[in-house]
């Protein structure tokens, strides 16, 4: 403030000012000039002294001493003017005396004020040039801090193997890091102030530049690119960085070459596709293969039901039943094969149904018992009282599973028992989860081998396959079903006292069974038997001669052909109710006729005749194939003589409820 603060700008002149004040006021003028004099010429250079003093002093812009000065200078001149009248009176000398007192008092005041402030100011300016030191000091830490900051952070982006490169908007190189020296093989003083693009040879900005997208868009842009400058794939991450307009003020790019990682991912890519191929062939080899051994062996096995029905001798019968046997455990390694490459591709579905669990035991232990007794075994089953018989699942997968673990428990067991149990482990409103286990007195397995024994092709010794045979998928297969079913599965054994191998699953329980009245279907089915006119398409010669044995042995009579074409010039001449089609024959096969006969521009007389799929076709998705193209049912070979009269009972009810239907 003006008023009350002396600045440093006049400061100054104020220790020169006042020793001039002194010397002249106080010693000079009283030495020289005494003060008491009556010389007017003395006095007239006092008043003009004064006069000039106030004039200089008010240069200080400092009102008090400019107040005490004037009024000093005032009392002095009306002294002078004294002079030049008469004999001063003594009231003009009383006034006199006070202004000029008054104008020493305030002046002596002024400088005591003036003095006063230049020690404050000396003192705050002491403390400003301290602050300054210190603020010097600080200044100088951070800026050491800075260049270590900056030196750290320099060796760091050295360190990294991604280039890091910061541009201008126009993109001008500002610098790059180690890496991206190294990458366009030049050094600093040749990379920096050229644009980027001239770096790698180009006259002009790159195609969709990745810098000037992240200029426009102010944002952060990514992109995979491959530069054949460089012969390398990279992936750029442009930056922006942004002043306090809002306005890019560097580009700051991240070059990561991801050459090796693209070929990796081509060799991958390869890989998988090859893996693929690999997978569709082996699938392809299974389906053929799976063709090409059901179609014999369903006339093996179909031909020797047959002779088994027949008269004979006891030698006879007997070859007959190892023949039979022997085509069954034949059949049964195809189809754990099957189902081993249906899980491994995840193709394996399974279905929900509702079934009574002790009926479906019942059957399963009349069928066991049957080997054992074989092997001079003797099987035991116990079913605890509060298991549920109504459920719901998958039957055809639990009988799997209870075939395989019982069926090997026969196998590895010379002489004792083998006993099944089911209970309840637990129970909620609507499902029940349920315990199986099945306990042999075998060989047992060693503790060593019982984490072996569920995994694929294994057997707890290798002499167990020379002596008991097997392709070592039971148990692998059992497990992986347990575990698409929801449940555990596990063993415990001892070596030569038996094993015990159990495992769980949940149903659901039944809310309104379903009852059908299959006695009435049979009876339906001996009524109308005869009414049935049935076609057979089937190119192989054996088994179109079993199929026409067993329909005759269930009371029917079929025409044959051998191929689709045959089949449809029938269709188109003769009536008929129920066509069994073999999917693969020669000149035309089954799918292909089917859609001829169902084409809206057939010509056969009944468009939508049943058409049941007789074929050795059976991997997962079949059925629902042969269904989509537009045939009505599903036989996989071989086929039996139950399944056969099944099929005829099922389709001759179907009809009957259609005709009746009709008639209302």
């Amino acid at each position: 403030m003006q008023n009350s603060v002396i600045s440093h700008q006049n400061s100054w002149l104020i220790y020169p000012l006042f020793a001039t004040f002194v010397i002249i006021w106080f010693f000079v003028f009283p030495l020289k000039f005494p003060f008491d004099t009556d010389d007017i010429v003395i006095e007239g250079l006092y008043f003009f002294a004064a006069l000039a003093s106030f004039f200089l002093i008010r240069q200080l812009q400092i009102p008090i001493l400019s107040i005490g000065w004037s009024l000093f200078t005032f009392g002095l001149l009306i002294n002078l003017l004294d002079e030049f009248t008469s004999e001063p009176d003594i009231i003009s000398t009383v006034i006199e005396g006070i202004i000029t007192t008054a104008g020493l008092v305030i002046i002596a005041f002024g400088f005591y004020s003036v003095f006063t402030k230049i020690d404050k100011g000396e003192n705050e300016l002491h403390a400003t040039n301290q602050q300054l030191r210190t603020e010097v000091v600080q200044r100088k830490q951070a800026k050491k801090d800075l260049r270590e900051t900056s030196n750290i952070l320099e060796t760091m982006l050295d360190q990294l193997q991604d280039v890091v490169a910061i541009q201008k908007p126009d993109l001008t190189i500002v610098r790059y890091n180690q890496a991206g020296y190294e990458l366009l093989n030049m050094s600093s003083e040749n990379a920096i102030g050229k644009k980027c693009y001239e770096l790698i040879g180009r006259e002009k900005e790159c195609e969709n530049c990745q810098t000037n997208k992240a200029l426009k868009s102010k944002t952060i842009e990514i992109t995979e690119r491959y530069l054949p400058e460089l012969d390398k794939y990279i992936k750029a991450t442009s930056n922006p960085i942004l002043g306090d307009d809002g306005e890019v003020l560097f580009i700051v790019e991240q070059l990561q070459d991801i050459t090796e990682c693209k070929r990796v991912e081509e060799e991958l890519t390869q890989a998988k596709k090859n893996a693929e191929g690999a997978n569709r062939a082996k699938s392809e080899f299974i389906a053929n293969m799976s063709h090409e051994l059901r179609t014999p062996m369903n006339a093996i096995i179909g031909f020797n039901e047959l002779l088994l029905e027949t008269k004979l001798t006891e030698e006879q019968c007997h070859y007959v039943e190892i023949v039979q046997r022997s085509g069954k455990t034949l059949l049964h390694i195809i189809e754990d094969i099957l189902d081993f490459s249906k899980i491994e591709a995840g193709k394996l579905e399974l279905e929900v149904l509702d079934f009574d669990l002790l009926n479906l035991l019942e059957d399963f232990i009349d069928i066991m018992t049957l080997r054992a007794q074989n092997k001079g075994l003797e099987l035991f089953y116990n079913v605890d009282p509060e298991v549920p018989s109504l459920l719901c699942g998958d039957p055809g997968r639990l009988l799997q599973v209870l075939t395989n673990l019982t069926g090997n428990a026969i196998k590895f067991t010379s002489m004792g028992e083998v006993a099944i149990h089911v209970s309840v482990e637990s129970r909620e409103y609507n499902t029940v989860l349920l315990h199986f286990s099945v306990r042999d007195t075998g060989i047992g397995v060693p503790e060593d081998k019982t984490e072996l024994i569920f995994q694929k092709f294994t057997q707890a010794d290798a002499s167990d396959t020379r002596r008991f045979g097997g392709t070592g998928l039971g148990l692998a297969i059992s497990k992986q079903l347990v575990e698409m079913m929801g449940g555990d599965i596990g063993m415990s054994s001892q070596v030569e006292k038996g094993s015990v191998f159990w495992f769980t699953l949940q149903f659901e329980k039944q809310v309104k069974p379903e009852h059908e009245e299959k006695v009435e279907q049979k009876n339906l089915l001996r009524k109308r038997s005869y009414d049935l006119n049935i076609l057979l398409a089937e190119d192989d010669t054996s088994n179109r001669e079993l199929v026409q044995v067993m329909l005759k042995k269930l009371g029917f009579n079929a025409d044959t052909v051998v191929n689709g074409e045959e089949a449809i010039k029938l269709l188109e001449t003769k009536q008929y109710d129920l066509v069994f089609m073999d999917v693969q024959m020669p000149e035309m096969d089954g799918l292909e006729a089917t859609k001829i006969i169902r084409s809206p521009e057939s010509r056969v007389i009944s468009k939508d005749i049943p058409i049941v799929a007789l074929t050795a076709h059976a991997m997962e998705g079949d059925k629902e194939r042969f269904i989509e193209i537009g045939m009505d049912d599903y036989i996989s070979k071989p086929v039996s003589l139950k399944e056969l009269g099944e099929m005829l009972e099922k389709w001759n009810h179907i009809m009957l409820k259609g005709r009746e239907t009709s008639q209302h």
